[in-house]
Formats: C-alpha cells, sequence, structure tokens
C-alpha cells in the first residue's frame, strides 16, 4: 500500500506546491488562493491528510507545469494520442499529460473533444487519491524533461472559445510568430508587438514577447528587442488615443486595496536572510521583490551572498546562483559558512559534502550574454532566491556600461514577478575619484544607480570599515554595516555586521552575544 504521507512530502521535495481535496469530489478542501504564491508547509499537509482529505496539484507558475486531461476514454472514445515524459492514470481511465508551464497559459474545458487544459491558478488531483496511479513517476529527471506545451495543442483545446460579450478575444495563438530566422526577425517582432500590446498591459506584453524572442535564430539583442517593443507599444498607445472609449480606465480603490492585500501575503512566511535585524527591516527575501547589492572591491559582497543562499537552502527553501565572478569557487564560500571554518582549513574531502542542501549552481560557462541569464531565468525552474554574482559581469562595452546593467537591470523585476521570486543582483560601485578616501556608500554610487533606484524594490550597500592603521588603505577590520538603503516592504537604515575572519560568513554582533 502506498504511503500517502511519503507521497504528500515527495511532492514537496519535487517542487509542488499541493492543496487539499474533499473525497469523491474534486472540491477543494479550503479556501486554497494562497498556495498560488506559496507552498504549503509539511505539517500543513500532514494536517490535511489526518482529516482525510486527498491532495492536488496546483498548476501555473508555482507548480511549473501545466497539465493536459485526456478525458476520452470515459466518454467511448479514442485517447487523442498526447505524449509527455509523465503521465498519470485516472479511475475512468483517461490520462492526464504533464508538460512544463513557460508561459501564460489559461485552463479550458473543451466539452466538444472532452480534453481539458489545467493551467494558470488551476489544480489537478493527483494519484494515489480517487484510484489515480502514475504512469511514469515524477522524478526530477523527468520532470526537468518536460517540455513546454505545443501550441498546436493549446490552439486545439481552446478551439472553441469565443468572443465574449465585450468583443474580448481568445488568448492569443503565436506559433506563426516563433522561431524566425535572420532577416525577419524585427518585423515579426513588432507585428506581434503590437497584437500583444492591444490585449495586454506593456508588462505582461514584455513577458511574453521575451519568451517569442528567444525562439529566433539568434534572438534580437537587447538593444534592437527593446526598440522594436517600445515602438509597437507607443503605435498601439497613438491609436488608443485616437480613440477616447479606448483610454485605460483607472483602478478603483478597492482594486487598488486587493493588489496591495496580495503583496503584503507574500511577506508573510517568505525566506529569511538569517540577519535577525534585516528580516524585521525588510520581511526577508520576499517574493517578487528585486533586491540590489553593492559595495567596495573586496568587502565581502560574494560572502554575504553565500551567507544568504545557505540561510535560505537551511529553511528548505530552493536557491539558484548564478556565481558568474567566482565561478567554481563558490564551493569554498559555501563551505566554510556551513562548516565554519576558515578557508585555509577547509579539508576537499570532508568539507564539500552540504548533504541535500537545495542550491543549484550556473557557471560563468553556461551564461555568457545577458539574453541567456534571462531566457534560463524565466523558463526555468522556479527557485525562491535567485542570485546573480555580479551582474556588471556582461559589460561588454565599456562605453555603454551604465545602459547594459541598466537595460538588464529594468527585466529582472519582470521576470520576478513572473516566476513568483526573489532576485539578489551584485552590482559594482562607480569608481571613485583619484585620490578618494575610504567611502560610506549611498544608492547614488552604484554603477547604472538611476535605473538600479527606480527598478529595484530593495538596495542593499556593504560597508567594510577600513584600517586607519593601514598606510596602504588596501586591508579592512571585520566589522563593518550592511545598510539598507531603500526597502518596499520596511524600512531603510544601517545595520552592525561582522565579517568572518578568513571565513565567508557574516553575521550580526549581537550573536555573539
Amino acid at each position: 500500500m502506498i504511503d500517502i504521507y511519503k507521497a504528500g512530502q515527495y511532492y514537496l521535495d519535487i517542487g509542488w506546491s499541493v492543496i487539499p481535496i474533499l473525497p469523491k469530489t474534486k472540491t477543494p478542501a479550503i479556501k486554497w488562493s494562497e498556495y498560488w504564491d506559496r507552498y504549503p508547509t509539511s505539517e500543513e499537509v500532514k494536517q490535511w491528510l489526518d482529516n482525510g482529505w486527498h491532495l492536488a496539484v496546483v498548476t501555473g507558475d508555482i507548480s511549473g507545469v501545466c497539465v493536459v486531461d485526456d478525458d476520452r476514454v470515459k466518454h467511448k472514445l479514442n485517447e487523442w494520442g498526447f505524449t509527455s515524459p509523465l503521465i498519470a492514470k485516472t479511475q475512468s481511465g483517461g490520462k492526464h499529460y504533464y508538460f512544463k508551464y513557460n508561459r501564460e497559459l489559461h485552463s479550458h474545458s473543451n466539452a466538444n473533444i472532452r480534453v481539458d487544459l489545467k493551467a494558470w491558478h488551476s489544480y489537478c488531483l493527483l494519484p494515489p487519491f480517487n484510484n489515480r496511479e502514475w504512469v511514469t513517476r515524477p522524478s526530477k529527471e523527468n520532470i526537468d524533461k518536460l517540455s513546454p506545451l505545443p501550441d498546436e495543442i493549446a490552439r486545439l483545446i481552446s478551439s472553441d472559445i469565443k468572443k465574449d460579450a465585450d468583443g474580448n478575444h481568445p488568448p492569443l495563438v503565436m506559433s506563426d510568430f516563433i522561431s524566425i530566422p535572420d532577416g525577419k526577425r524585427n518585423d515579426a517582432l513588432h507585428k506581434i508587438a503590437c497584437s500583444v500590446f492591444s490585449k495586454y498591459k506593456k508588462e505582461e506584453g514584455i513577458q511574453i514577447l521575451l519568451g517569442i524572442n528567444q525562439t529566433y535564430s539568434p534572438p534580437l539583442t537587447q538593444s534592437e528587442f527593446n526598440y522594436q517593443v517600445q515602438k509597437a507599444f507607443d503605435f498601439i498607445q497613438s491609436k488608443k488615443t485616437a480613440n477616447d472609449e479606448n483610454y485605460e480606465k483607472p483602478e478603483k480603490l478597492q482594486d487598488v486595496i486587493n493588489k496591495r492585500l496580495e503583496e503584503k501575503s507574500l511577506e508573510i512566511n517568505c525566506p529569511k536572510t538569517g540577519l535577525p535585524t534585516l528580516d524585521k527591516m525588510t520581511k526577508g527575501f520576499v517574493p517578487k521583490h528585486t533586491y540590489l547589492m553593492s559595495g567596495e572591491t573586496n568587502v565581502g559582497k560574494t560572502s554575504l551572498a553565500c551567507t544568504f543562499a545557505v540561510n535560505v537552502a537551511k529553511q528548505g527553501k530552493r536557491v539558484l546562483y548564478l556565481a558568474l565572478e567566482p565561478d567554481t569557487n563558490v564551493v569554498e564560500y559555501i563551505a566554510s559558512i556551513v562548516k565554519d571554518k576558515r578557508f585555509d582549513e577547509l579539508d576537499p574531502l570532508v568539507d564539500y559534502d552540504f548533504g541535500d542542501l537545495p542550491i543549484d549552481i550556473y557557471r560563468k560557462k553556461a551564461i555568457r550574454t545577458p539574453e541567456k541569464l534571462l531566457k534560463y531565468i524565466e523558463q526555468g525552474e522556479r527557485y525562491d532566491l535567485i542570485i546573480i554574482d555580479h551582474i556588471g559581469y556582461f559589460v561588454s562595452d565599456k562605453q555603454n556600461t551604465y545602459q547594459e546593467q541598466s537595460n538588464l537591470m529594468k527585466l529582472l523585476p519582470e521576470i520576478a514577478d513572473l516566476k513568483k521570486s526573489s532576485i539578489l543582483a551584485i552590482a559594482h560601485l562607480r569608481k571613485p575619484p583619484a585620490n578618494a578616501k575610504t567611502r560610506i556608500p549611498t544608492m547614488n554610487d552604484v554603477s547604472g544607480s538611476a535605473a538600479f533606484k527606480q527598478d529595484a524594490t530593495d538596495v542593499w550597500m556593504v560597508y567594510k570599515q577600513p584600517n586607519v592603521d593601514d598606510a596602504t588603505g588596501t586591508t579592512f577590520l571585520n566589522t563593518g554595516y550592511l545598510i539598507v538603503g531603500k526597502s518596499k516592504s520596511g524600512y531603510s537604515g544601517p545595520i552592525n555586521i561582522i565579517f568572518g575572519n578568513m571565513k565567508a560568513g557574516i553575521r550580526e554582533p549581537e550573536e555573539f552575544e
């Protein structure tokens, strides 16, 4: 007999959000909207199972899957013939085919062909409940092999959707605008961008267009992409201005209140940084927030970033570390923190064993361009915290350093919102004037700061106190500050921190008392 408690924990371990379902029904046992944005705890799942409830996976971006439900056998029809590395069989003989959820897809039931799609803000009952069983059991390996839902299948299932009473169209089918070769990309992107912006808000539209651009061979550069997108957006806005009835109406106060309540709900149970004062000030790493951290060279930005990565991972949250500058050396930082050892004391045969710490790493060889970074984050798995160390790694044109970093930084909040992840990007400071003394940095000192101050939800500065007895000005003490210059969920100010002596770990002074 299958152990349902182990099954419930297994679904959490592979990164799925689940909800309770009343037995012999398909009805959620609780109000479940909060699980669109957060994973249930092991304790919650155990309580649901103790109540005799069943479990369903929440489809959409939080679990990273959507499900095609072929129920034709139940109606004495032949199976349609879908394929997927992950398939479940229902009690009636129907099948659930799992696909990667990589773009906005809305759920739809097609009564004509008896095939349904469970996608954004929907759910699907899981084996072993109601006599469901896996044809192929989910694992990290076959989940990673899931392909996005082909446009043809999306078109098939949504084919019976008609315009509503207001004349709104069904979701766009963009198969005619993907995989465009060089020479036709600009025109294709402009055409589809005009169509997208006529139906979607700018932020939502850009997310769709980013995915389309990544199918081009090769993709448009960031500057070309920005130009075509802005030109299309301006064109559609000019058409709307010409017709008063197409003006976008202001939002109702209650709608804004609801949006703010949704944002506040994300602050509950979000991953903690591990620095008590910082968590009190900023609530921790809040989903959909973009954090910018900067400081002088060699003051400990990577050490602090790795401290955050380990602290978040120890909470059972998933971390993606883009080690663009430290590369493989990131292992030494993690080992020093986990084992609480000096760098020169580490024994690779012993101290590189981190157990099941849920940290995945991209090395610099895998991500050579900003376009690849955006593609991998946007189309990859969902992580609770994504760390980019550092954002200036991609600067290729020294004359346009600030603009290149600003362009990349403008897109990160949109991806954080799409993936419901926290993104921490490390940036360098502007070079100080010649012979300038060591400074306590402010947001105005960050390279590309105008864009960062505007686009990042939170800005943190790392300051390490200089050794005044060192005439060369090249050494530091082990004390300093993490300065919160901007916080959307809290308040700003300095936090005393202590840097490890030849160690990577960073803590607050009171932790030693």
